[in-house]
């Protein structure tokens, strides 16, 4: 990709005068190129959901891969956030620094806990131990005793130079995308958008009014 990638009066980026046919793979060059550049938080996303009544919620995950199927992170089901992930939800990623935004679309698939234990064995010990030892989005009556238990966990994985055992409550789920935005941002606020929508002979784009 080239350096007018990160314009916004410059000449207008190839993807959008000539969009390539699989926006995954677009999705992944942009989110790299959002690495490369140092991009705050690159794979961070909102995750939004909507429960049973149709109230929405949203809360930031790390997306962990890309891969040709869709957007794979893995979250607790605790909380408001586990019923939602019944039902399509949507990625929102923003890059500030590049004038960009990736919109994501789609029903959510649980990967099992094959992949939920690899996925949850990639993190941190004290990043394990966090999450094992609390119960998200539940009262929090002692966080003394919480960091205790925390501290607690990360000694004991450490003897034993393992990890921390992932609790039943943490999943890896992969969003299969339905639809995929692409907003290149500019001053003139003559954004530019391109969409692709998903359907069982494939995918199919179009360029969206600002």
């Amino acid at each position: 990709m080239t350096d007018t990638f990160t314009g916004d009066e410059g000449p207008e980026p190839a993807e959008f005068t000539d969009p390539p046919p699989d926006p995954v793979e677009l999705a992944r060059r942009w989110l790299a190129e959002a690495e490369r550049t140092g991009v705050a938080e690159p794979t961070a996303a909102v995750l939004s959901t909507v429960d049973a009544d149709g109230r929405p919620s949203a809360r930031v995950v790390l997306v962990k891969e890309v891969r040709g199927n869709g957007f794979v992170f893995g979250t607790s089901t605790e909380g408001r956030k586990g019923p939602g992930l019944e039902r399509p939800v949507a990625l929102t990623f923003h890059w500030r620094e590049r004038m960009q935004q990736l919109r994501v679309g789609g029903a959510v698939r649980d990967l099992g806990p094959e992949e939920s234990d690899a996925l949850f064995a990639a993190r941190t010990v004290e990043s394990q131990a966090a999450t094992a030892a609390a119960r998200q989005s539940a009262h929090l009556e002692d966080e003394q005793a919480l960091l205790t238990t925390v501290e607690r966990m990360v000694a004991e994985a450490q003897e034993t130079g393992g990890g921390v055992a992932r609790p039943a409550t943490w999943h890896a789920y992969l969003v299969e995308p339905e639809e995929i935005e692409f907003w290149h941002g500019r001053r003139d606020r003559l954004h530019r958008r391109l969409q692709y929508t998903h359907a069982a002979s494939g995918w199919s784009c179009r360029r969206l009014q600002p």
